[in-house]
């Protein structure tokens, strides 16, 4: 019997490898291809994101462990986060305030920033593929099982 590849394999991946997808559907269409600085800006004035929500519950949870991977696609030398982007979002501001371009949101991660220093190295667990059908397998399986369990009222 011939084995086959695996198509998963789990990693500690630093934050600093880890890119926003830019095809992430909470983007428009015309973030597709966007610099990640771009896609930071997006995230921050779409307050329904909470991304500063987001920040400050990483600094009041600093001393637990990750509660869920985030899901990465490895691409052309690249580590694409499809699942995870707010979270990541939250880590890269909080380790890099600058990435703010409005100076309020830059004043705020740097103050949240100052809770818990994240070292430079810090990594997340990640559910990792080459695979991008796969990766988009798994986000559609948790979206589509967060809507069987917490279903919109009619």
């Amino acid at each position: 019997m011939k084995k086959s590849k695996p198509v998963w394999t789990v990693e500690n991946i630093a934050i600093k490898e880890l890119s926003l997808w830019d095809e992430n559907a909470r983007f428009p269409q015309e973030y597709f291809s966007k610099e990640e600085p771009e896609l930071i800006e997006y995230f921050l004035k779409k307050k329904d994101f909470k991304i500063e929500q987001f920040a400050r519950d990483v600094i009041k949870e600093f001393d637990l462990p990750q509660l869920e991977r985030i899901v990465v696609l490895k691409l052309n030398g690249k580590k694409i986060v499809l699942e995870g982007n707010r979270r990541l979002t939250a880590y890269k501001l909080l380790m890099n305030p600058t990435l703010a371009n409005n100076g309020t949101a830059r004043k705020l991660f740097e103050e949240l920033g100052r809770g818990v220093k994240i070292p430079k190295g810090f990594s997340l667990q990640a559910n990792v593929t080459t695979t991008k059908d796969e990766g988009l397998r798994f986000v559609d399986r948790k979206h589509k099982r967060k809507e069987l369990a917490y279903p919109h009222p009619d």
